[in-house]
C-alpha cells in the first residue's frame, strides 16, 4: 500500500512531505522577469479524472478532510481552441495548506480536460496562479502571447462578488511539462490561510514534482518565458528497479517562494 501510494504521488506530479533538506546557495543566474507577486504562490492544483466520486473517496480514505463535492456545474461561457464550447463539469474541491485541490470530471462538451484524459488518463492537469483583476489577467495573457504561448481554453463563472475568469496557457506541448492556468477569482480570500484543517501529511505542500524526458529542455523553456534560470543543485540521484530506471534532480527553489521543484526522468532500459 505504501509503495503504491508513493508511485501514485510521483506519477501525478504532486509530492506531499513534512519538510525538505536545505538547498545549497545558488550561483549567480538569470533573474525572473515575470511578476513574482503572481507566480510565487500556486493557488490551485487541478486534477482531471474519469470517476470523480471514486477518486475523491480514495483521498478521503487517505485522510483528506472537508472536501466540497460541488456536483455538476455549468460553464456556458467557455472558449476552447478559438470556438465557443459550453461545458458541464463534475467538480470537487479540497485544501492543503492554503492551496486549493480541484478535481474535474468532464460531463458534457469538448475541452482541454477531454484531451488530457485521452492522452494521459487520470492525473494532474494544471497549476494555477491568481491575478488581482481582469485587467491583470489580460496583461499576462498578452505577455505570454508575445512569447508564442497561446490560450488553449478561456472561460468565466459567476461568483458571489462578480464574474470570475480563467485561462489555460498552452505550455504543456511546448516543453513545459504541464499546463499553467491564470485565474481571476473575485471571491478569493485577501490572504492565504496560515493553518490547515488537515493533519500530516495533508497539511502542507512543499514540493511539486514534474516527470520529464529532458530536464535541461524544461529548464530552458521556463527560462525563455521569463521565470529565470532554474539551475539543478547538487541533490541529484536515481533509482533502478526491474520495471524502470531513472534519475531525479532538485532545482533551486529560492525564486519560486521556497517550494522545491523536483524533476524526474526515465532512462532507457537495456533490451
Amino acid at each position: 500500500m505504501q509503495i503504491q501510494l508513493i508511485r501514485t504521488m510521483l506519477v501525478c506530479l504532486l509530492t506531499l512531505t513534512a519538510g525538505g533538506a536545505a538547498a545549497a546557495a545558488p550561483a549567480e543566474v538569470a533573474k525572473p522577469s515575470v511578476d513574482m507577486a503572481i507566480y510565487k504562490h500556486v493557488v490551485q492544483v487541478g486534477w482531471v479524472v474519469k470517476d470523480l466520486d471514486q477518486t475523491v473517496s480514495y483521498w478521503e480514505k487517505l485522510g483528506l478532510k472537508n472536501v466540497n463535492r460541488a456536483g455538476v456545474l455549468e460553464f456556458p461561457d467557455t472558449n476552447y481552441r478559438g470556438r465557443k464550447a459550453p461545458l458541464s463539469l463534475k467538480m470537487a474541491f479540497g485544501n492543503i495548506g492554503g492551496v486549493e485541490i480541484e478535481w474535474i470530471q468532464p460531463v458534457k462538451g469538448r475541452s482541454v480536460y477531454n484531451e488530457f484524459l485521452e492522452k494521459h488518463g487520470d492525473g494532474v492537469h494544471h497549476l494555477a496562479f491568481g491575478v488581482a483583476s481582469p485587467a491583470r489577467l489580460e496583461e499576462q495573457i498578452q505577455h505570454f502571447k508575445k512569447l508564442g504561448v497561446e490560450v488553449v481554453q478561456f472561460g468565466t463563472w459567476e461568483g458571489t462578488k462578480g464574474k470570475g475568469r480563467f485561462a489555460y496557457l498552452d505550455t504543456a506541448p511546448r516543453g513545459g511539462g504541464l499546463t499553467l492556468e491564470l485565474v481571476y477569482n473575485p471571491d478569493a480570500p485577501a490572504t492565504i490561510r496560515a493553518h490547515s484543517e488537515n493533519e500530516y501529511p495533508f497539511n502542507k505542500i512543499v514540493q511539486y514534482a514534474l516527470v520529464v524526458r529532458d530536464v535541461k529542455k524544461v529548464s530552458d523553456y521556463y527560462q525563455s518565458l521569463g521565470f529565470g534560470a532554474m539551475p539543478i543543485d547538487h541533490n541529484i540521484g536515481g533509482w533502478d528497479s526491474p520495471e524502470s530506471k531513472g534519475r531525479f534532480a532538485y532545482m533551486d527553489a529560492d525564486p519560486h517562494g521556497g517550494v522545491t521543484i523536483e524533476l524526474l526522468w526515465n532512462q532507457p532500459m537495456p533490451r
